[in-house]
């Protein structure tokens, strides 16, 4: 792997659509995708979704999305990250929330959040988190992404910055301890 991660995609606003989001998915192949966007999951289907700059793309679309070209994407996204507030916070009926839905979709790994997370120190983290990656993956001779590792060292570099500065509010466990990894062993 090179410095950077060399083919991406964003869409920032009104530009990330569901039919941007569908047709950039039918076209392309990523191995990492994430969606910095805010959702509500329940465990009744049509109240759970993500936002679009268009509206909302529902569970069922979510699902469909994935499950295009399949047998490509199985094997092409090891990771999706869902960094906005509460993607991994299930009901007593369904656990894990919108993240559980990844299990379904055969998406190898998915990085979710289990409360309301903090813009500033989630931005923080999920820089420090594909530095990480992309450190752990070059020196690895077989490639292998080991994002558990990187999510961790994500975590300790905000805990750290806490007890060097302790006006630096980050260290408390509300910044850094939201996100969870999801493995897909299937």
């Amino acid at each position: 792997m090179s410095n950077e991660f060399p083919k991406s995609k964003r869409f920032f606003e009104e530009d990330f659509t569901k039919n941007n989001f569908k047709t950039t998915l039918e076209n392309n192949t990523f191995s990492i995708l994430h969606l910095a966007t805010h959702g509500h999951f329940s465990s009744q289907r049509y109240f759970t979704f993500i936002l679009a700059g268009d509206g909302i793309i529902d569970l069922t679309d979510f699902n469909n999305l994935f499950r295009t070209n399949q047998n490509a994407l199985t094997n092409q996204i090891q990771l999706l990250v869902l960094s906005a507030c509460k993607t991994a916070e299930g009901d007593r009926k369904s656990a894990l929330g919108i993240a559980g839905v990844t299990v379904n979709s055969r998406i190898n790994n998915t990085i979710a959040s289990l409360w309301s997370v903090n813009d500033e120190s989630t931005s923080i983290l999920m820089s420090q988190f594909y530095k990480k990656l992309n450190q752990f993956s070059e020196s690895y001779e077989n490639g292998n992404i080991n994002i558990s590792q990187a999510l961790r060292a994500a975590q300790i570099f905000l805990i750290e910055q806490g007890k060097r500065n302790p006006r630096y509010r980050h260290r408390h466990p509300y910044h850094w301890a939201s996100f969870i990894l999801l493995e897909n062993a299937l």
